[in-house]
């Protein structure tokens, strides 16, 4: 310090303005630069100097104004130092003040009574406070019998056998019921060795006998060791290995998870006769209180998870605080919807049946439907559950009118949550670990406190420790850390657990002798921040464990966290370090939005939003015709059609095979007037108006519509007449009702910005085209296979140690960030009850001998324009699975009987079963389980199972006389289609156009519009997130602490016992992340150059014009790393200044060009660069690695 002191004193002169100018930080109006706390001894004499004459005192300048977030004046005066406190009152509160006084003046006194003591050790607490902290509130003493819990069970069963104990799928058990099978199996157990301190294996799916189970084997003497048949059979083999489990018991259906253990198995379901020949009285000798009651696996930080052994001691004293809190009684009626394998099932299974309450227990599958939980509540009139605050978001409080008590915990408990669910019952906020008996601390609180803390953006507390529990909060050295002061919090008392099975040293880290206790007792140090406040409560700040450094800077996540949550847009925040292919720590933010949020705080009215929806595809449009060479044949222009795989351009072979059957489909219902909404560059004006009588084509891009206009004078004689309106698809001004034979929409819906402009325009194309027309809709996107397309892109890209749950993870980050309108087929049936008009709609798939993205996963949609025809019956039906059909088989029967008509279903697309099977391994839990092992895996999967191409039917009908009609089954997100084969007539009448459509069968229940699409907005607005984030960021926290990648999620991944699971969040994207403006292209060679080095240095895939280094993710470190770069390439000497004052790339360019010692040279060395780079890409080398190196 007096070296650091010394150092500061040879610079004191240096003017403030200088040091601000050097450092350069990223100013704000909240906080002053460089730093926030300042010192200042005051040693100026305070006695007047003479002044001729004059006469000078001091004058009170009134109350002072603090110009820092705190300051501290001392001045020696008479011997002695006074001292005046400046503080921030948004920050901080008079309390906290005077306590930070008194800490202060002990420091002072014990380094000047012993000056060689570490500042480190000097003690902070007065023996006042250290004997509130560390006894006053630690005074949880309450004698309790000593029992287990199986006894208690028993005990209960004695008092109310008749009551109901437990509700299953409608079935009832009685307690007395309960008990006597779970006295039957016990024995059954005893007979196979089962006794005290042995573990017995659960593996079993929710239902009466995973109760019946867990309650026998307590009652044998046996510890339970419950395994969740969701977990990975590697997980489940490996817990099982380990807990030394010497007997299973399971489900038959469940064997093949455990094929590989050694343990003796019992199928219960499979031994019931033999288990009811058993006596169902209770058991003597089993367990005491301080033997083994069971091993619950938590997540360990080396990879594989770690057993806690709980006694049944630690877990009763649980229990019966559980009992007190929640008030349970006979008329209780409580949910079980916590995992067997999640410790809290244990306050839920015990708390209720050791009071004499109903226990509601549901399957797997219910259990995971929000909408069957609510009903749960709503039905059978819940009155306390234990519920996770994931859980708590996902249902609806309104359908909880009964509950009279709620406890959440496992995970923070937000204020807005709280505020929701708080209102009209009581309300308990409970925190512990699994290694102290499920929870530790408590705190209820009403909906004022909710509301209070909720508006100023705090969690709810922790509150204080359960019965027979101390918790401490302490410093690095083990000492208790003063209230208001973060700690580390640790737990000691009748809750502790042994320790980790088969883990002696992770035990003895975890679990340390209790220096406040008495001698031999341990307390838990849980790796959790907390602090006290004044009334004895705890506050919850977060992990100790997950502090990173970056660039050199402590920082803690759960402060980022915060943070964001303060954001009006973020419902919940994650923050996690990632390092970059450089090796360097960044941190990701991950959000879940708020669902309600559209925009800033003030808001933003849906029509603004979608007009600025659609002049972005507007200004991309243009973008992209300006930089367009004129093609050979101007009339088949695809600029701008590119893969979603690749991002190069589709092949011209497949879009000219796309662009010849949308018109066939179109011509062959021979329209003589069409108007067509959203031309483009004409592919299909140049080959549909030909031969019609009059043609209108409207387009919202001016520079599409000027070249096309040249275009159609130089066709001259071959077309018709022709008019070209610029206008937004949904404006039919000018358009008489019932002009057009045909209106075409194609390949233009998933640039409409929602579902309400998707029915603005089709009504406007009804009322447009004549009684006995059509609109034809082509090239729609698919809802239901967007998962799939998602799926099949990432698959495309993904590295091949990208795992499985990440996999998931980035699909579902991608679906819900859809910035294209993507539209469910049954739209279009729906659409009769808001268009009259239209009395006809058939869907149909899209042709093509190419498998790719417009044949794979969009369709064509016919809406026929007048009075509903009389629907004829439907043809007769044969199953392509069921009858075991083959295109040789269908062929055969359309031959040798001739039907007039035939449907036949559930067709295996071989377009999309590379897809099906993604599906399939994403949702699933077996098999590979990272992406290159399943792709390695993929096409003997498809060989085994390869489908039918649809265009072999169409191809048929070509071939014998019958018009065929393809259609997705069901809802079209299973991988197959139906065909409908009709004899192709003799004539044209009766027949609409030419074709015979049919309408689609079965009216699916009426759904809300926006239930039939997604919400492009959403999307966009999710990726404008980012860049709403950082900035809200940047004006709370230092500039290293904000995160350089936000992800936008649907959900938090969550392990099975409702915990975040880290390990599958997605990586952040490395796309450009939107910064408020629209992406501008680098202009020149030297903007081109300077973008591909930025992205080099940033991690970008692509870097704009008028984008902020700052912005986009760059820091002080990374600064410098570019500057050397830019100097190492153009030969020149820009200061780092350069970048803070030029902050984006067209910007930086001009600076340079005009520092360049020579006219020109600067461009010259850039288009140099450039060509060296186009011959290493022609050599097959990596340029980007090239340049970015």
């Amino acid at each position: 310090m007096k070296r650091v002191a010394l150092e500061a004193y040879e610079r004191q002169d240096v003017p403030f303005e200088r040091v601000v100018e050097e450092l350069a930080p990223r100013r704000s109006l909240n906080t002053t630069p460089v730093f926030q706390v300042a010192f200042a001894f005051q040693n100026a004499p305070k006695e007047a100097a003479p002044a001729g004459g004059l006469e000078v005192e001091p004058l009170d300048a009134g109350e002072l104004r603090v110009r820092y977030d705190l300051e501290l004046h001392a001045w020696d005066e008479a011997g002695q130092i006074g001292m005046n406190w400046l503080y921030n009152r948004d920050l901080f509160d008079h309390g906290r003040m005077e306590r930070m006084a008194r800490q202060y003046l002990r420091v002072l006194e014990e380094a000047a009574a012993e000056p060689a003591r570490a500042v480190g050790r000097i003690e902070l607490l007065c023996e006042e406070e250290r004997g509130r902290i560390l006894d006053d509130w630690n005074e949880t003493a309450r004698e309790l019998p000593a029992t287990t819990l199986a006894e208690m069970f028993e005990r209960q069963a004695a008092q109310t056998p008749a009551a109901p104990a437990l509700v299953y799928d409608g079935q009832e058990l009685s307690y007395a019921e309960l008990n006597g099978r779970a006295n039957r199996l016990a024995r059954q157990l005893r007979r196979m060795g089962v006794g005290p301190e042995v573990p017995v294996g659960l593996l079993l799916e929710r239902s009466p006998d995973m109760v019946v189970s867990l309650l026998a084997v307590l009652k044998a003497g046996g510890a339970y060791v419950p395994l969740d048949p969701e977990y990975p059979r590697e997980r489940l083999s490996f817990m099982l290995e380990d807990a030394g489990a010497s007997v299973l018991l399971t489900q038959q259906h469940l064997l093949e998870l455990v094929r590989e253990s050694t343990a003796r198995v019992f199928r219960i379901d499979a031994e019931r006769e033999e288990v009811a020949r058993q006596s169902d009285e209770n058991l003597e000798g089993g367990a005491g209180p301080e033997n083994l009651a069971y091993v619950i696996y938590t997540s360990g930080s080396t990879g594989r998870p770690n057993g806690v052994l709980m006694h049944h001691s630690g877990a009763c004293n649980l229990v019966e605080q559980g009992r007190a809190l929640l008030g349970l009684g006979r008329q209780s009626r409580v949910p079980h919807l916590s995992s067997f394998s999640f410790d809290a099932s244990v306050l839920e299974l015990f708390a209720a049946l050791g009071s004499g309450a109903c226990l509601y227990l549901t399957g797997r599958e219910q259990r995971l439907s929000p909408g069957h939980v609510n009903e749960l509540a709503r039905r059978e009139r819940l009155t306390a559950a234990v519920l996770l605050p994931a859980w708590m978001r996902a249902l609806d409080e309104r359908q909880w009118e009964s509950l009279e008590v709620l406890t959440s915990g496992a995970e923070r408990l937000s204020a807005d949550l709280a505020l929701r669910w708080g209102r009209g019952r009581r309300l308990l906020n409970v925190y512990g670990p699994t290694e102290a008996a499920v929870f530790s601390t408590w705190h209820e609180f009403d909906a004022g406190e909710a509301a209070g803390r909720a508006e100023g953006r705090h969690d709810p507390l922790i509150g204080r420790p359960v019965w027979n529990t101390r918790v401490y909060v302490l410093d690095a050295g083990l000492r208790p850390a003063p209230i208001g002061v973060a700690g580390e919090l640790y737990i000691a008392g009748a809750g502790l657990a042994r320790g980790y099975l088969n883990r002696p040293g992770l035990t003895a880290e975890r679990f340390v002798p209790d220096p406040f206790g008495r001698p031999g007792t341990r307390m838990y140090r849980t790796g959790d921040l907390a602090r006290w406040h004044d009334d004895g409560n705890l506050e919850y700040l977060g992990r100790n464990d997950q502090q990173v450094k970056i660039r050199g800077f402590r920082v803690e996540p759960g402060e980022i966290e915060a943070a964001l949550r303060a954001h009006p847009a973020v419902r919940e925040a994650l923050v996690v370090p990632r390092h970059d292919a450089s090796g360097e720590t960044r941190l990701a933010a991950y959000v879940v939005q708020d669902g309600l949020y559209r925009g800033d705080a003030e808001g933003a009215p849906a029509t603004e939003g979608q007009s600025e929806y659609v002049s972005r595809w507007r200004e991309l449009f243009d973008e992209v015709q300006s930089r367009t060479t004129p093609a050979h044949d101007e009339t088949f222009n695809i600029s701008g059609w590119d893969s979603s795989y690749t991002g190069r351009p589709i092949p011209a072979e497949e879009m000219r095979e796309w662009v010849d059957s949308t018109v066939e489909r179109i011509a062959s219902l021979r329209p003589s007037s069409v108007l067509e909404i959203g031309c483009g560059t004409g592919l299909l004006l140049f080959r549909v108006a030909p031969g019609r009588a009059r043609y209108c084509a409207t387009d919202f891009s001016a520079r599409t519509l000027e070249r096309l206009r040249r275009q159609v004078e130089e066709a001259g004689a071959g077309l018709p007449p022709v008019t070209l309106l610029q206008r937004t698809a949904d404006d039919f001004e000018g358009i008489d009702e019932g002009s057009f034979d045909a209106v075409v929409i194609n390949s233009v819906v998933q640039y409409f910005p929602g579902v309400d402009y998707l029915l603005r325009v089709l009504e406007g194309a009804a009322r447009a085209a004549k009684p006995g027309g059509f609109v034809f809709v082509g090239d729609v996107r698919s809802l239901p296979l967007l998962e799939a397309f998602h799926a099949s892109v990432l698959l495309s890209k993904a590295a091949p140690s990208l795992s499985r749950a990440q996999f998931a993870a980035q699909v579902r980050g991608g679906v819900s960030a859809e910035e294209e309108l993507v539209v469910d087929p049954a739209f279009f049936d729906a659409l009769k009850r808001h268009l009259p008009r239209v009395g006809l709609a058939e869907v149909r798939l899209k042709r093509g001998r190419h498998h790719n993205e417009l044949t794979r996963f969009r369709y064509d949609v016919f809406l026929r324009v007048g009075p509903e025809e009389t629907q004829t019956p439907p043809p007769p039906e044969v199953d392509w699975r069921e009858q075991g059909l083959t295109p040789a088989a269908l062929r055969r029967l359309l031959e040798e009987t001739s039907p007039r008509s035939l449907r036949v279903a559930g067709v295996p697309d071989a377009r999309l079963r590379a897809e099906m099977k993604t599906l399939e391994w994403m949702a699933g839990a077996g098999g590979p389980d990272s992406v290159g092992e399943f792709r390695d895996g993929l096409q003997q999967l498809l060989r085994e199972e390869p489908g039918v191409d649809p265009e072999l039917f169409w191809s048929l009908g070509d071939e014998l006389p019958y018009d065929v009609d393809v259609s997705w089954s069901g809802a079209g997100a299973g991988g197959r289609y139906d065909v409908v084969l009709r004899r192709r007539p003799t004539s044209i009448e009766g027949a609409f156009g030419g074709v015979a459509l049919h309408a689609s069968e079965g009216a699916a229940a009426v759904r809300p519009w926006a239930a039939y699409a997604n919400d492009p907005l959403r999307g966009n607005l999710t990726r404008r997130l980012a860049a709403s984030l950082g900035r809200h960021l940047r004006e709370r926290l230092p500039e290293y602490m904000v995160p350089s990648a936000f992800v936008a999620l649907e959900s938090l991944p969550l392990t099975p016992s409702g915990k975040v699971d880290t390990r599958a969040l997605p990586p952040p994207d490395q796309t450009r992340p939107e910064t408020g403006g629209a992406y501008v292209p680098p202009r020149g060679p030297v903007e081109e150059v300077l973008a591909e080095l930025w992205a080099g240095v940033l991690g970008l895939e692509r870097v704009g014009a008028h984008d902020s280094f700052f912005d986009l993710g760059g820091h002080s470190l990374l600064a410098t790393q570019l500057i050397s770069r830019v100097r190492g390439l153009f030969r020149v000497e820009p200061p780092l200044r350069w970048l803070f004052e030029a902050k984006t790339v067209a910007e930086f360019a001009q600076a340079l060009v005009a520092d360049e010692p020579r006219p020109g040279q600067t461009a010259k060395v850039a288009a140099a660069f450039q060509k060296v780079k186009a011959m290493r890409r022609g050599d097959g080398k990596d340029s980007a690695r090239q340049s970015r190196d």
